[in-house]
C-alpha cells in the first residue's frame, strides 16, 4: 500500500557541495515515511548533480530534476509543479532543519489542517556581519483559528521577515492561486510571501524554531549588486498592481506596510549605486510617485515627510533622525 505524501520538501540546489549533505540528512535522520524530497539541480557545475543522484539511488523519497540553470524562482517552480503531497515546504540547499520538528509539523498540519503553517527559524553565522537576526516572536492567540483578516492586520503591526521558507503551505493553495515564483529577479520572497498572506484564509504557528539559516559570504542574500537595485523596483512594480486589485482594507494596509519595506530595501541598495544608477533610480520615482506616496497608509509620518521631501529624503530623516531619536529618548 503506497503511503499518501503530507509534505512535498522543494530544495533547489546550485554548487552546494559542501552544505548538501547536512541539509539533505537533517531531514532523512527524522526517519518521516509521509514525505517526498525534490532535489531540483539548476544547473551545478560542482560535485552536488552526483550528490543528488546518489541520495535519490539509496533512498525512494528522493526525486532529483536536472535543469538548466534558470535560479531559484525557476527551481521552486519546477518543484511545485511537479509535487504531489498536501503541503509543500522550502528549504533553501545551504540550510537545514532542527531535529524532530518534521514530527511536530506533521502533526500540526493533520489536527489542525491550516493553509499556512507560520515556523520560526535559528541562525548560523559564517562570519560577523553586525546584524542581529533574532527572530521576531508571534502570538499564537492572535493568528491560530483566527479570520485571516485578523491575522493580516496583526501581522502588518508585527511584521515578521518575508522568507518563503519559514512557511509550510498546502498545495492547492498555491495552485489554485497561482502562487508560482517570478523567474530571473533577487529577493523574490519581498513579492511572493505578500500574495501568500493575502490569498490564505487559515493560520497557524508552530512555536519552535524548525529551521537553520546559515549565512554565507558569498550566497545571493549577503551580496550586494545593482541588479538587486532593479529586482526591488520591479517587485514594488508588482507589489502595487497587485494593492490595486485588492479590497479589503486590513489587507490593503498590510502591503502598504509591505510597500514600505520595499522602498526600505530600496533605500539600503541606493548608497551602494553610482553616480549613473542614481540617476536612474531617481528617475523611476519621479514616474512612479504614487507608489512612494502609498506607504503613507502605513506610517503617517513617513507621509509628511514623503509629502515635503520625497521618497529618499524622507526614508533618510526617518531611519536616521526619528527612529533613533525614539530609541534614544525610550531608554
Amino acid at each position: 500500500m503506497s503511503i499518501e505524501i503530507l509534505i512535498s520538501v522543494i530544495i533547489p540546489v546550485y554548487n552546494v557541495e559542501n552544505y548538501l549533505h547536512q541539509c539533505i540528512d537533517s531531514i532523512l535522520e527524522q526517519k518521516p515515511d509521509n514525505i517526498e524530497i525534490f532535489l531540483i539541480d539548476d544547473g551545478s557545475i560542482d560535485s552536488s548533480s552526483q550528490i543528488c543522484d546518489d541520495y535519490a539511488r539509496t533512498d525512494k523519497r528522493v526525486k532529483v530534476i536536472h535543469k538548466k540553470n534558470g535560479g531559484l524562482s525557476e527551481a521552486r517552480n519546477v518543484g511545485i509543479s511537479n509535487a504531489i503531497g498536501q503541503y509543500i515546504m522550502f528549504i533553501d540547499s545551504d540550510d537545514y532543519l532542527a531535529n524532530g520538528c518534521l514530527n511536530d509539523i506533521s502533526g500540526i498540519i493533520t489536527e489542525s489542517n491550516p493553509d499556512v503553517l507560520i515556523g520560526y527559524f535559528d541562525v548560523v553565522k559564517e562570519f560577523e556581519d553586525g546584524i542581529n537576526w533574532n527572530d521576531n516572536k508571534l502570538s499564537e492567540e492572535c493568528i491560530n483559528k483566527k479570520p485571516p483578516n485578523s491575522v493580516v492586520h496583526y501581522l502588518t503591526h508585527n511584521s515578521i521577515m518575508t522568507t518563503a521558507w519559514r512557511f509550510i503551505v498546502k498545495r492547492t493553495l498555491i495552485i489554485n492561486n497561482n502562487l508560482f515564483f517570478i523567474p530571473g529577479i533577487s529577493h523574490e520572497d519581498l513579492e511572493w510571501v505578500p500574495r501568500l498572506i493575502c490569498s490564505a484564509t487559515s493560520f497557524w504557528v508552530y512555536s519552535k524554531p524548525f529551521y537553520i539559516y546559515r549565512i554565507r559570504k558569498n550566497s545571493i542574500s549577503t551580496s550586494r549588486k545593482i541588479k538587486s537595485l532593479e529586482d526591488v523596483l520591479k517587485i514594488i512594480d508588482i507589489t502595487f498592481s497587485y494593492y490595486e486589485t485588492i479590497s479589503v482594507s486590513e489587507k490593503k494596509h498590510y502591503l502598504s506596510m509591505i510597500i514600505y519595506w520595499q522602498f526600505q530595501h530600496v533605500y539600503r541598495s541606493y548608497s551602494y549605486c553610482n553616480y549613473h544608477e542614481k540617476q536612474l533610480f531617481k528617475k523611476w520615482l519621479k514616474n512612479n510617485s504614487k507608489k512612494a506616496i502609498t506607504i503613507s497608509k502605513y506610517s503617517r509620518k513617513l507621509y509628511f515627510l514623503t509629502r515635503l521631501f520625497g521618497i529618499l529624503s524622507a526614508l533618510f530623516i526617518y531611519n536616521n533622525i526619528l527612529r533613533k531619536g525614539i530609541k534614544k529618548y525610550a531608554h
